[in-house]
């Protein structure tokens, strides 16, 4: 009798040796608490130049991360993130710049977090870096300041973005002390043809922050970026003087309805060509304080309401990532109405929205989880030979 139940109780153990295992190794882990996902997210590609490009995103876990690349699907080079000048270090926010590149040329790749490759919905990312243009960038004009959390102190790791007079966004990391630094004048107009032209005084510049701490975003000119004001992870803020000091009056209703009538209604951006974002910045003018319905066409058609402000100039970024491919923009006021043509390139992903990579390489199991797995494998065994010895 007691062999018997000793005999059934190994049975038992034999046939529960599949569950542990799995448990152990299960990506939820062997309590069922999920791991933090090396997935990235808040892809971004920036910095567009005629022989180079930036990748940036965001991993819930700390990870390496690196971008193979090439002239074809099978790479052959790999660049890994800017702060990584001796070793490879893991990280929240990654930042990779891809280098020594040929104008004008298409480039594939991938985003490698960890030990997996993510893709494009199966398919590699791509984009043509820009020609080379006729016309020489401005002199070399840094936009610089700290970012700071609430507590007042500078974060580990972070990422700024930054746009300029409707040019094509900008990136770098926070540095130490929570520094960090963007050219301007590398900035492009959208179809990449030529580098964006801005005023010296008086330009809107839009920043975005991301770290692990928050976010942030903060709106200055081309008065205010040497330094920009400290920024602080979780504020919303404009910096921009709108007085200079000089006395202001508001003008008459019946005057300002007089300038509204003649200011056209138009689509100033984007421009024609490609936008190296999938969900861009609309904007344009109309009649101040009336509405604009805008029409995106797309695989889903957007539709969306806008008022013009004072200034008689208007702005809409969608909700919903756009296709890669050509589309078009109506806006109509009234009985005027006006289109644009543009053009979303592959795998250009801004303002914190993420495509949908697919994973290409199943994920390694942790360590953790593999000496979970052989402990309680080893348990199982023990108890069954001891059972088997009463």
């Amino acid at each position: 009798m007691k062999k018997a139940f000793s005999i059934g109780i190994f049975l038992f153990l034999l046939a529960a040796l599949p569950v542990g295992t799995y448990l152990a190794v299960s990506p939820t882990g062997f309590f069922g608490f999920a791991e933090r996902s090396p997935l990235p997210e808040a892809v971004k590609i920036t910095n567009i130049s005629d022989n180079s490009f930036s990748v940036s995103w965001t991993t819930q876990k700390e990870t390496i991360g690196f971008v193979p690349y090439g002239e074809t699907d099978s790479f052959g080079k790999t660049a890994f993130d800017e702060r990584d000048i001796k070793d490879q270090e893991q990280r929240l926010t990654h930042h990779v710049t891809v280098r020594e590149l040929t104008p004008g040329k298409v480039y594939f790749f991938k985003i490698g977090s960890g030990s997996t490759l993510f893709d494009n919905s199966g398919e590699s990312y791509s984009l043509k870096t820009a020609p080379v243009t006729k016309d020489p960038p401005a002199v070399a004009d840094p936009a610089y300041g700290k970012i700071l959390t609430t507590g007042g102190v500078s974060p580990k790791e972070g990422l700024v973005y930054l746009t300029i007079a409707g040019g094509t966004p900008l990136s770098s990391y926070i540095r130490e002390d929570g520094n960090w630094l963007i050219t301007l004048n590398n900035a492009r107009t959208a179809d990449l043809l030529k580098y964006v032209s801005y005023k010296q005084a008086g330009d809107e510049i839009v920043i975005f922050v991301q770290a692990p701490e928050g976010t942030a975003q903060a709106t200055t000119d081309t008065k205010n970026h040497t330094p920009v004001p400290n920024i602080t992870l979780g504020d919303t803020i404009n910096f921009v003087q709108t007085n200079d000091g000089a006395s202001f009056s508001v003008q008459p209703v019946e005057d300002v309805s007089e300038a509204e009538e003649i200011v056209p209604l138009t689509i100033s951006s984007p421009g024609e060509g490609g936008v190296a974002d999938d969900q861009p910045t609309f904007k344009g003018t109309g009649k101040p304080g009336e509405t604009i319905d805008i029409t995106i066409e797309s695989s889903n058609p957007i539709h969306a309401k806008v008022v013009v402000g004072p200034d008689g100039t208007w702005e809409y970024v969608p909700q919903e990532s756009l296709a890669s491919g050509a589309h078009t923009v109506t806006v109509a006021q009234g009985t005027e109405s006006t289109s644009s043509n543009f053009r979303v390139l592959a795998a250009q992903t801004t303002k914190g929205s993420s495509p949908s990579p697919t994973i290409t390489e199943l994920p390694v199991a942790g360590t953790t989880d593999i000496v979970l797995a052989i402990f309680v494998i080893g348990i199982m065994f023990l108890f069954g030979g001891l059972l088997l010895a009463l």
